[in-house]
């Protein structure tokens, strides 16, 4: 995820000043720093921690005043870095991605782009699978899902069809 989510965010900028909105963990590990600057060492990378964005995104708080007020907090320490560029880092941030969008351009101006790593992982995979002859065309859909997880079946289909934007067939719990 980091990797094209770092060459969207190079390719997009035109500044060099680029923001990861992120968790606390990834924003520690500086893995996005290190892959733009990889890219563009002369970039300036801004990391912004906003854990709080995790259980908005889960509970299905992606727009009002309470996203607004959370993300004006956390924007507004960027106010004077004169960042272009947004990279959404984490898989939970795309589902807010409108409310972002609004505060970003509203507190650092219009010229402000966010860049979705997700949505760059999806055109990365679906390129490296047809460059093999692996991506599978509209008319071969034909397969089936098994969704199992560890703890709560029920609280993960509610969450993981807000991100799917359809329901999930059966979830199963197993045990490890």
């Amino acid at each position: 995820m980091i990797e094209p989510g770092a060459a969207a965010a190079v390719a997009a900028t035109r500044t060099g000043r680029i923001a990861v909105l992120a968790t606390a963990g990834t924003v520690a590990s500086g893995a996005y720093p290190r892959a733009i600057k990889a890219l563009m060492p002369s970039a300036e990378v801004y990391a912004k921690s906003a854990p709080l964005l995790v259980p908005l995104a889960e509970e299905g708080w992606v727009d009002g005043q309470v996203p607004e007020l959370v993300l004006r907090s956390y924007l507004s320490d960027l106010r004077d870095t004169e960042v272009d560029t947004i990279i959404l880092g984490c898989t939970h941030y795309p589902l807010l991605r409108g409310v972002i969008e609004w505060v970003a351009q509203d507190l650092l101006g219009t010229h402000v782009r966010v860049i979705d790593s997700a949505e760059t992982v999806t055109l990365d995979v679906a390129e490296r699978l047809r460059a093999q002859g692996l991506l599978r065309n509209a008319g071969n859909l034909a397969g089936s899902t098994e969704l199992n997880v560890t703890d709560m079946p029920t609280s993960f289909a509610r969450v993981a069809s807000r991100f799917l934007g359809s329901e999930l067939g059966d979830v199963h719990q197993v045990d490890l």
